[in-house]
């Protein structure tokens, strides 16, 4: 069992901030997940994702502990999720951009960025 700390609450309404000062924006989202986290995220032990959407919600929902990105992509909904549960770094650009690291088990690490069209 997670025990949540009133640092980790702190830090939780830090990203989800950031999170929402995305909202109207459209953003890139590219999500590595690499099977060897000592290994970096590079082409032979990752698999990557990316795509575009336009921000249309941000926010936290606490009954799943899922940071989640809802919008549009093409017209079609898009949605984008981030177990808040896992979380073990976040960085805010001066730009806005987010940089999230979730952690999975002893050797899965999953490197999302959202990034603003420039």
């Amino acid at each position: 069992m997670l025990c949540v700390t009133g640092q980790m609450i702190d830090n939780i309404q830090q990203l989800a901030i950031a999170a929402d000062e995305l909202r109207g924006s459209r953003v890139v989202i590219t999500s590595s997940f690499t099977r060897a986290r000592e290994s970096g995220h590079d082409r032979h032990l990752s698999t990557r994702q990316t795509f575009a959407m336009l921000i249309e919600y941000a926010g936290v929902a606490f009954s799943g502990a899922t940071l989640n990105f809802d919008g549009k992509s093409d017209g079609q909904h898009a949605s984008f999720g981030v177990g808040l549960d896992n979380v073990v770094s976040f960085n805010v650009s001066p730009n806005g951009d987010l940089e999230i690291t979730e952690h999975f088990g002893k050797s899965f690490e999953r490197l999302t960025t959202v990034a603003q069209f420039k």
